[in-house]
């Protein structure tokens, strides 16, 4: 008898705690309503098979030859920007800080071509203007004292 009546009270345990599992699912429920979940679920479906399509168009989409072109686009996309970079630096000193020139290593890149011929440009100027200073010198009459 003791025993039909612990398996009765666990019983009564056991049918309280279902009636409150169905409450707990039947408000989780109310707040799901079944259209959102179709609709979330047809989303999901949907945005899936999106990006298998995608996907598969671009592991189809290149050939070799498109490949290689692309390739060389983008080597071509890169020497443009570096072209542009080294266009940004800063000239090299072509004298030091009292003023005497000093003899500036030159490269044999297109940036080192540049650089040098910036850096020659105020040279031959300052060279023609010195020259032309001279020349004016030689020309103004000097006067004799006797």
């Amino acid at each position: 008898m003791v025993d039909t009546l612990q398996f009765t009270v666990i019983q009564k345990d056991v049918f309280e705690q279902l009636k409150l599992g169905k409450d707990a699912l039947e408000e989780i429920n109310n707040q799901m309503k079944i259209q959102d979940v179709e609709k979330l679920l047809e989303d999901t479906s949907e945005a899936i098979a999106y990006q298998e399509e995608v996907s598969q168009m671009l592991q189809n989409s290149l050939t070799d030859q498109d490949e290689d072109q692309v390739i060389k686009e983008f080597e071509e996309l890169e020497a443009l920007a570096i072209a542009k970079d080294a266009l940004r630096l800063p000239s090299v000193p072509t004298t030091d800080k009292i003023g005497h020139g000093i003899k500036v290593a030159s490269s044999t890149s297109k940036v080192g071509k540049i650089q040098e011929q910036r850096r020659q440009q105020p040279e031959k100027e300052e060279e023609e203007e010195e020259e032309e200073e001279e020349e004016e010198k030689d020309k103004q009459p000097v006067a004799v004292l006797a």
